[in-house]
């Protein structure tokens, strides 16, 4: 397959004008966009706590947590801004610091090598996880801890 050398400097063009991924402080702030962000509870995102998930050069996902609320945020730096996927209720992720949630992972599906699929509870499916994010302690340990609060 012939590549052509326009195609390669109109994606290069492409890539330089993507914005830089959001800090954190800016993902933790993402939240106060979604209709579920409860302004009266006195949620400080600031204190809200992400564990990023899922990472390429073009996209990431990250989960975020208040005492409130989990969040699903993607950062794609070829959008304008982030995008919330989904949210739920704590009461829904963990109950007297126990997790209520099933996580399960499918592990008869791989998606490559550098990912896999995670699920959170039958509403929020196939979402994808960098296994490299995930090196130093498997991703069940660290969601596990993450969502319990630890």
């Amino acid at each position: 397959m012939a590549v052509l050398l326009s195609d390669v400097l109109m994606k290069r063009s492409r890539d330089r004008g993507a914005r830089p991924f959001l800090t954190l402080a800016q993902i933790r702030n993402a939240i106060t966009q979604s209709v579920n962000y409860p302004t009266h509870d006195g949620t400080d995102p600031e204190r809200a706590r992400a564990l990023l998930l899922f990472q390429t050069t073009a996209q990431q996902t990250w989960l975020v947590m208040t005492g409130r609320r989990l969040y699903c945020i993607l950062d794609d730096r070829r959008k304008p801004g982030p995008h919330i996927n989904w949210s739920m209720a704590m009461s829904e992720v963990v109950s007297d610091g126990d997790l209520q949630l099933e996580i399960s992972f499918d592990e008869q599906a791989p998606v490559s090598s550098k990912s896999g699929l995670v699920h959170f509870g039958p509403k929020h499916r196939n979402w994808l996880y960098s296994k490299k994010l995930f090196a130093s302690e498997p991703i069940a340990q660290q969601l596990d801890r993450f969502l319990r609060g630890g």
